[in-house]
């Protein structure tokens, strides 16, 4: 008799859809969630930090990078530069993905869509009220080069690392956390 063992899904990203975003006028990428785990490699400058930017803005937060959401859009001939010190005319950017999520497939994408710092969530082709709702379908921590200080530095930002730690297995934290600190300066 043969035993059937159980398939696993693996859950995580099956499509990534960049568009206007930093180096890249269009991107599309197909990745199969059976296989072992993406590797990114390329020479300096190629567009790897880029692509997992691209992913940061799929979770609840400010990014990989932090970055303004003015700054994460392609620059072209296109884009007009503003009297000193004033910038550079806001361009439109976005990232999408398929998600293969526990509850099934989901579409999920950001961007920038208006001349505001805000930047557009939709979930299934419906705005999502906050970022937070992200983070139930899709999770996600980093730790970079630039974040070397967060060991001896200040408190206050190993708090801030903690509690992304901590929003990667319950969406519902950043909620809280969020509430709490309001609470604090009252």
């Amino acid at each position: 008799m043969i035993e059937h063992k159980p398939h696993h899904q693996r859950l995580g990203i099956e499509q990534l859809r960049l568009t206007s975003f930093r180096c890249y006028d269009t991107l599309t990428l197909s990745l199969d969630t059976d296989l072992p785990p993406v590797v990114l490699t390329g020479h300096n400058g190629a567009g790897k930090t880029n692509i997992l930017e691209a992913v940061s803005y799929l979770v609840p937060g400010r990014g990989l990078r932090s970055a303004r959401l003015s700054d994460v859009a392609k620059r072209g001939p296109e884009d007009r530069l503003l009297p000193e010190g004033v910038g550079v005319l806001p361009v439109r950017w976005a990232v999408s993905a398929r998600i293969r999520a526990m509850m099934g497939m989901v579409n999920v994408g950001t961007g920038r869509c208006d001349t505001s710092e805000r930047r557009q969530i939709r979930i299934d082709g419906q705005p999502a009220k906050n970022q937070s709702e992200l983070g139930q379908y899709l999770s996600a921590v980093w730790l970079t080069p630039a974040m070397d200080r967060l060991f001896c530095g200040d408190p206050a930002a190993r708090r801030r690392f903690l509690d992304r730690l901590v929003q990667a297995f319950d969406p519902n934290h950043a909620a809280m956390t969020t509430d709490y600190n309001y609470a604090l300066k009252q």
